[in-house]
């Protein structure tokens, strides 16, 4: 009897030692974690302001075309006020070719192409919180009691899954016998 409570008791003692260490590791995974987090946030705020200045910029760049065709349409229409067929003609002549087929041509032309609407970054931090939730609550000192109680807990879980295992394994076990059965069956009668 008295191996037995030594042993218990240099068990609790071995593992209360260790829980100032596991304590502080946590602690420290929570702190890391959170600032992983918040630093991921930020690239992902910065990121979807980035694709917004982009954006701004490809509107920008419309409404630069458009202010452009404006001012040609100024310009055709003061070239035919004015009846000036030679230079009328030699627009139309530059103009033959649409600006598609041009760009479709010219590997030149193509990167001036606005760029397609970016999307903006989503960060859910849900799973990140969750975590270090979880390892602030490691860090927090255990009583004997929280110990044995967790313990108990793990304990039962284990035995659940463990239990859920077997019967998992009896069912296939028993589906593969029946199979068996029935192809030995089939054999013996000749259904090959």
């Amino acid at each position: 009897m008295q191996p037995i409570k030594a042993g218990l008791i240099i068990f609790l003692l071995a593992g209360c030692a260790g829980q100032e260490s596991m304590r502080r590791l946590a602690g420290s995974s929570a702190t890391v974690l959170n600032e992983y987090r918040r630093e991921l946030k930020g690239f992902a705020d910065r990121q979807t302001a980035l694709n917004a200045d982009v954006d701004r910029g490809v509107r920008d760049f419309g409404e630069l075309q458009s202010m452009r065709d404006a001012a040609v349409e100024q310009r055709l229409f003061a070239l035919r006020v004015a009846g000036d067929k030679p230079a009328l003609d030699t627009y139309a002549l530059l103009t033959a070719q649409s600006a598609a087929d041009l760009l479709a041509q010219s590997s030149l032309l193509r990167p001036a192409q606005p760029a397609p609407a970016s999307p903006s970054i989503a960060f859910d931090a849900s799973a990140a919180e969750r975590v270090t939730r979880q390892l602030n609550e490691l860090r927090q000192p255990r009583s004997f009691w929280d110990q044995l109680l967790r313990g108990v807990a793990y304990r039962t879980e284990l035995q659940a899954t463990y239990r859920a295992s077997l019967e998992s394994a009896t069912r296939r076990t028993e589906a593969a016998s029946e199979e068996t059965a029935q192809a030995v069956v089939n054999v013996t009668s000749g259904d090959n």
